[in-house]
């Protein structure tokens, strides 16, 4: 049998058998993977340390007729400092349950990859509160729903420092002549802002500081978009809104 060596993340365990997990990974080579971690809740297993959820490791899988095994595991970051955190924890959550949701098994998305495990590096070094709507909006543009920020969504004119609204059926922003019923008026500076996360890489969490309401206002596109996508609302992000 074949043995395959990634990088991956845990988003998701299920116990399965008597001392079985089923393991929802999500690789960097290979994409989201289902996987089988036979014995890991015996208190011998030698696997189960490495095997934490939100932790980055190398494994290495056995392939199978059904689903791929797990035979080795070494963690490169421990997610102990994010489990100590419940705030930081829910995020990472979060995030791993809009990955299972949004992208399909055995598809290989190495851009997501990086963004994901780029977040969960920074929840650890502490809560960020411009990280969130910095992830869902680099994940929507690598899975191809980003929103139209340069042009208006129904005539394709550029948008103008004038009058804005966001239309979540359309995908994008609208200009004051092609607003509707239910489109969300959006502020120049919010566009702006917009822009700026789909351009930039994740330090741009660490350099940007803007007020609270800009803030609010980009979460809350953000948040009602995700949930036109999905047609749902995610049970972590419910949570997660708790906290």
């Amino acid at each position: 049998m074949n043995s395959l060596k990634t990088t991956g993340i845990i988003i998701r365990r299920a116990n399965t058998g008597e001392a079985d997990r089923i393991l929802t990974i999500f690789t960097k080579e290979y994409g989201k993977l289902s996987v089988l971690a036979k014995g890991v809740r015996k208190i011998s297993s030698k696997l189960a340390g490495n095997l934490e959820p939100y932790s980055v490791a190398e494994f290495i899988f056995q392939e199978g007729k059904s689903l791929e095994t797990v035979i080795s595991a070494v963690t490169i970051d421990h997610s102990y400092t994010l489990s100590d955190d419940c705030k930081n924890f829910a995020k990472a959550h979060y995030f791993g349950e809009l990955i299972d949701k949004l992208v399909p098994e055995n598809e290989k998305h190495s851009e997501i990859f990086e963004i994901f495990k780029a977040a969960i590096i920074r929840l650890k070094r502490g809560d960020n509160d411009f990280l969130l709507p910095y992830f869902e909006l680099k994940m929507l543009d690598k899975l191809g729903y980003s929103p139209q920020v340069y042009y208006c969504v129904k005539c394709r004119h550029k948008l103008l420092a004038d009058k804005n609204y966001f239309s979540f059926s359309d995908g994008g922003v609208a200009c004051e002549e092609c607003r509707s019923a239910g489109f969300l008026e959006i502020s120049v500076e919010a566009i702006k802002i917009l822009r700026l996360i789909i351009e930039s890489d994740v330090s741009l969490v660490d350099r940007l500081n803007i007020d609270l309401k800009l803030r609010e206002e980009i979460e809350n596109i953000t948040d009602n978009y995700i949930k036109y996508i999905l047609d749902r609302n995610l049970r972590s992000k419910q949570i997660m809104n708790k906290l």
